[in-house]
């Protein structure tokens, strides 16, 4: 009874191939080979079909489950410039409202994912180019989604960049008319907030949106009697309450 048994070659090669399996499961679903194609080749493409499949790819590299594999997803379009090139798409295609959404969605996973991406996209006029997407696709309501999560991405903890879209930007106003656009829109409501609760909490940003009415648009929508929109409401709040601690009032 003490004899230990020893698993015979067949009994092993089962068990080999269950663990192979479960290391692919878990495994990057998009290699740095692959990224590395998309990035450096086909994103060059004239075919805007292929662009379209391209983008979609990255979509998905940014937006796997796993963490960890967005962010080494995210550092791999970063070395490779993709920052860049995911711009020049867009503005090659600014007809293409596809393009656009797909386009702010991968940088806005990717800042999210892997910091060294914020700077790099403030550094080459990213703001200009987001307000561009947004300015011109105001009835897209995925492009402005995107847009503003990715702006809340860029500024959410640097203080220069918020001021840098406040105040060098004046993009407030533009958040505000969206939030008047989509006003029964509890999604683009939620980014818009989020992204005004961020730029709530610096204390020199309170007289522009002030003067924008951000406050009015934020209380609007906290008083707001429709129950699906408890989250959005939340949030305002919260902007609120960091808009009034910051207000400061001279003597």
């Amino acid at each position: 009874s003490g004899v230990k048994h020893k698993r015979s070659d067949a009994e092993v090669e089962p068990a080999q191939r269950v663990l192979s399996a479960l290391r692919a499961s878990v495994a990057n679903p998009i290699s740095t080979l692959k990224i590395k194609k998309l990035v450096l080749e086909d994103l060059q493409s004239d075919d805007k079909l292929i662009l379209i499949a391209t983008m979609r790819q990255l979509k998905f590299a940014v937006n796997v489950k796993s963490g960890q594999f967005r962010a080494e997803n995210a550092k791999e379009i970063y070395l490779l410039d993709g920052q860049n090139r995911v711009f020049d798409v867009m503005e090659k295609h600014a007809d293409d409202k596809i393009l656009q959404e797909l386009g702010l969605f991968i940088l806005a996973n990717s800042a999210s994912s892997y910091y060294a991406l914020v700077p790099a996209i403030v550094n080459i006029n990213g703001m200009g180019k987001i307000q561009e997407a947004l300015t011109q696709n105001g009835n897209e309501r995925s492009i402005q989604i995107n847009g503003f999560s990715l702006l809340h991405n860029l500024v959410c903890n640097r203080r220069v960049y918020a001021e840098q879209l406040v105040v060098d930007y004046s993009m407030a106003p533009l958040i505000i008319q969206r939030m008047n656009e989509y006003k029964h829109d509890a999604g683009l409501l939620y980014a818009a907030c989020n992204l005004l609760k961020v730029l709530c909490g610096w204390e020199n940003l309170q007289m522009p949106l002030l003067r924008a009415k951000a406050a009015f648009a934020l209380m609007r929508i906290a008083f707001n009697d429709d129950p699906e929109h408890a989250l959005v409401k939340e949030v305002s709040r919260e902007a609120i309450k960091l808009s009034w601690e910051n207000i400061v009032v001279d003597a």
